[in-house]
């Protein structure tokens, strides 16, 4: 039994001393934090500056290169700009010299007194099938004059004669209404406008009409004023519906000439 005891005694003695150890070694080390607290701090702080003062030069560096990266991708859509802007220029300016050179070729061309004029605007940028051409009262233009196609096609007459403009109304305006002839047969009708570039006619039942026919002006020189494009008929209906359209694309007149 004492020797039990001893074994026991001395094992505690040993725990006892392990502890007063570690704290001891704690103690210690405390007071040589604090002592050396200072020193160190003063030797990690210049480290610690240099890192900040590399960190903050790097981010500057970075973001320097990132603003030229930026500034050159918008100089070069600047100058991909100015390019396209440039070939879309000189385009134009092939346009009107094709423009002007043929509209001189078809005034020389011109028999009697018809007069060739460019068109400025057509619709959709006038509207109501209005037309406006390059000539006016400086070249002796008056309104109620007619105006045709290159090719023959009569469209409409002179409205309005500024000095060096005039305003053409297209016989397709809607509400406007034009004596003409069917070519097959040689019948008499009116052609409503509708609008863009369109025409109604209404006929006799027995009428006959199909689509392609030509439907001419009633003077002596009977100029093409529209095409049959469909016949419509029902069978209750005592006259046919005939939708015709103009022999010009209204939406890309080029060219006219001006007759009285």
């Amino acid at each position: 039994m004492k020797a039990t005891y001893l074994l026991r005694n001395r094992s505690r003695q040993a725990s006892a001393r392990k502890v007063f150890l570690l704290v001891g070694i704690l103690l210690i080390g405390v007071i040589v934090f604090s002592i050396l607290r200072g020193p160190i701090i003063r030797a990690v702080s210049p480290l610690w500056l240099a890192e900040n003062v590399v960190s903050g030069s790097l981010g500057k560096i970075v973001m320097h290169f990132q603003s030229q990266k930026v500034l050159m991708e918008k100089n070069i859509n600047l100058e991909n700009q100015v390019i396209s802007l440039e070939a879309h220029v000189a385009l134009l300016e092939r346009y009107e010299n094709e423009r002007v050179s043929l509209l001189e070729l078809l005034r020389g061309k011109g028999s009697g007194t018809a007069l060739a004029a460019g068109v400025l605007t057509h619709p959709p940028q006038s509207p109501y099938d209005v037309i406006v051409i390059d000539v006016g009262s400086n070249q002796a233009v008056h309104v109620g004059e007619r105006v045709f196609l290159p090719e023959g096609a009569l469209i409409g007459r002179v409205v309005e004669v500024l000095a060096s403009e005039s305003k053409v109304k297209l016989f397709s305006a809607s509400g406007e209404e034009t004596n003409a002839v069917l070519e097959r047969g040689s019948f008499p009708v009116v052609l409503s406008g509708s609008g863009g570039g369109n025409f109604m006619v209404k006929v006799t039942r027995d009428t006959e009409v199909v689509k392609g026919d030509a439907i001419l002006s009633p003077n002596v020189d009977s100029r093409l004023l529209a095409i049959v494009e469909e016949v419509n008929l029902k069978s209750t209906d005592s006259f046919k519906e005939v939708l015709a359209r103009s022999p010009a694309n209204i939406f890309t007149i080029r060219f006219v000439y001006v007759t009285p």
